[in-house]
């Protein structure tokens, strides 16, 4: 039986609790430092009660602590994971070696995405090095994941839905570049969504103020099942800095998505967690924050990746403008719109703009400023009034299928309960026999009673009696027993919920890959003592040491511009556009350099 994993983003304690209600079988929260969202960190006792309410469910808790550290941090590092483990997390998530060069306890570890896990050799390394996990490189096709899964035993996740990078993670000093904001220390100002200028050889430019590096955002739902045959057991959602509607909605999406892959396998796959959700509303991606969606690289030559008039938020198209008055314009479409929906369409001039609804009457809606789309514009809602609302009155609750058995004892009566995992518990209830005077109604009333979930975490789905009598019980002492019972059986499942515990050994596997440079991200030294243990030469690895940025990779991306510019110099017609491109950004100059033999391009400090 195969373990599938559900992982959700946590922003906090409250979005942490709204995954796990709608279905994530584990969720990824920062710690208040050294995580790769700033703005998502969160105290101990906020993650701790994170941890007892996930645990409850058999879902994980995992902390990101995925930013490099510097010297004089090294021991900050070492006393929170020291910390997070006495609490329960089930593992850390890490970019920085040098947290397996400290004394770790044994809390499992994850190679964070940022770690560039795109390599057969590179994973098998990590695998030797005491991981638990790795977070595979979001560009990896299927067949490659296929070749690592033959290849290693390590875990296997990757993302499936959210924003992305445009540069392999871990390898952008874009942002550091041009603002001196890290990505790898937590700080991204995501560059990668402004307006750039692409210029011929000549500096002559040829595409002017256009969001050139913006990718569209993931969206791999189709594609669940052959990421689970080619060896993926957890499912990343991104998206640590979204607000809990999105959560809801795309957690409860993919939930359903993997439940209907596991009913339709015949048992060969399980849930990571226990629990189910009854939701009010059919999930819809498209209508939570989105910039298009595409599958990226499940196939090798993928392009239409980026989305050049804007790096914002689109939403669900919705329909064309056939008709204009002076003030008003027509949609058509078989959505309905409501006032408060925020509608946008991209203009002839290739700009993003748009329209709150204030006032409509069908499908004509009221100009509330002096932009109106021309006919045929396609036009999108980027937000679902009614949608929101709806996700936002939501009240699910995630509950855990159980049964009751009710016997007599010598003094009373036993309630045991039996969750769908097997786990039992049993309560003694010391009360008076008294037989019913009416047999048949008593035992459905017992059964009625004990049937009833109130707000427990609980839905009770059979009752079974073996009583030598018919009973007469009251109803409050019904109620009293099964309250009991429920309050009982979720202590035992918090108290005996143990997280995996590995000691970690180290080991001095060569490292596998040359030549290295700065893009190891070194920047402390038990970083550097990691790899120069392992046979790396450690010249200049410092990633502090290349002050002067010229001539040096700033990034490297699966991305291509030349792809998705139709001039791939792979097929005869991108031939005759030459080398060298550059891309301008105010007083920033970029040189283009394209490596074809392994379909991917540079991005090179002028």
């Amino acid at each position: 039986m195969k373990l599938l994993e559900l992982l959700a983003p946590a922003k906090n304690l409250s979005g942490g609790k709204k995954a796990i209600n709608y279905g994530a079988d584990a969720v990824y929260i920062g710690a208040d430092r050294f995580g790769a969202r700033k703005q998502a960190g969160n105290s101990l006792p906020d993650i701790a009660a994170l941890i007892g309410y996930a645990h409850l469910y058999r879902s994980k808790v995992y902390i990101t602590l995925n930013t490099l550290f510097y010297q004089e941090e090294l021991e900050d590092v070492h006393k929170l994971i020291v910390e997070l483990y006495n609490i329960g997390a089930d593992a850390l998530i890490i970019q920085d070696v040098a947290i397996l060069e400290m004394d770790l306890p044994p809390i499992p570890i994850h190679a964070s995405t940022q770690m560039h896990n795109s390599d057969l050799l590179k994973i098998k390394f990590w695998e030797e090095n005491g991981f638990k996990r790795v977070v595979l490189a979001r560009e990896l096709l299927p067949s490659e994941i296929s070749t690592i899964r033959a290849n290693t035993n390590i875990e296997l996740e990757c993302f499936i839905h959210g924003a992305l990078c445009v540069c392999y993670s871990g390898q952008c000093y874009l942002s550091e570049y041009i603002g001196g904001r890290s990505a790898n220390r937590g700080m991204c100002a995501q560059p990668c969504r402004l307006p750039y200028n692409l210029l011929d050889k000549n500096k002559q430019k040829i595409i002017e103020n256009k969001h050139l590096l913006s990718l569209k955002d993931m969206n791999r739902a189709e594609y669940l099942s052959g990421l689970i045959h080619a060896g993926v057991s957890s499912f990343k959602i991104e998206g640590r800095l979204k607000d809990e509607p999105y959560i809801t909605n795309v957690v409860s999406y993919y939930r359903q998505l993997l439940d209907d892959f596991m009913t339709g396998n015949n048992g060969g796959y399980k849930k990571a967690s226990i629990g189910n959700t009854l939701v009010s509303f059919m999930p819809d991606v498209e209508k939570t924050f989105n910039r298009g969606y595409i599958p990226y690289f499940i196939d090798e030559h993928s392009s239409g990746l980026a989305n050049f008039d804007t790096p914002k938020s689109l939403g669900k198209y919705i329909g064309k403008v056939d008709k204009i008055q002076q003030n008003a314009f027509h949609l058509n479409t078989t959505e309905t719109i409501i006032n408060g929906d925020g509608l946008c369409w991209i203009t002839g001039e290739g700009l993003l703009d748009g329209s709150n609804v204030d006032s409509v009457d069908g499908n004509w809606i009221k100009k509330t400023n002096n932009h109106t789309p021309a006919v045929g514009t396609e036009v999108f809602r980027n937000y679902d009034h009614a949608f929101i609302s709806m996700l936002g009155n939501d009240k699910a609750t995630r509950r855990i299928k159980c049964t009751f058995l009710l016997e007599e004892s010598p003094g009373g009566f036993v309630l045991r309960l039996t969750d769908e995992q097997n786990n039992q518990t049993t309560i003694d209830f010391p009360l008076q026999k008294e037989l019913a005077r009416n047999p048949e109604s008593a035992q459905q009333n017992i059964i009625n009673q004990l049937k009833k979930s109130g707000d427990s975490i609980f839905v009770v789905d059979q009752v079974f009696l073996n009583l030598d009598n018919d009973y007469f019980f009251p109803i409050s002492a019904l109620n009293a027993m099964r309250r009991k019972a429920f309050e009982y059986h979720e202590r035992f499942l918090l108290q005996s919920y143990t997280p995996v515990r590995i000691e970690y050994k180290k080991n001095r596997t060569k490292y596998p890959l040359h030549p290295v440079d700065f893009r190891l991200n070194v920047t402390n030294p038990l970083a550097e003592q990691f790899y120069r243990d392992r046979g790396a030469e450690t010249d200049k690895l410092f990633l502090e040491e290349p002050v002067n940025w010229k001539g040096k990779i700033i990034f490297t991306s699966k991305y291509c511009l030349r792809r998705e510019l139709n001039s791939c110099l792979k097929k005869n017609h991108g031939k005759n556009a030459q080398d060298p491109f550059y891309l301008s950004y105010n007083d920033y100059l970029f040189r283009l350099q394209f490596d074809c033999g392994k379909c991917c391009m540079h991005l090179i400090a002028e």
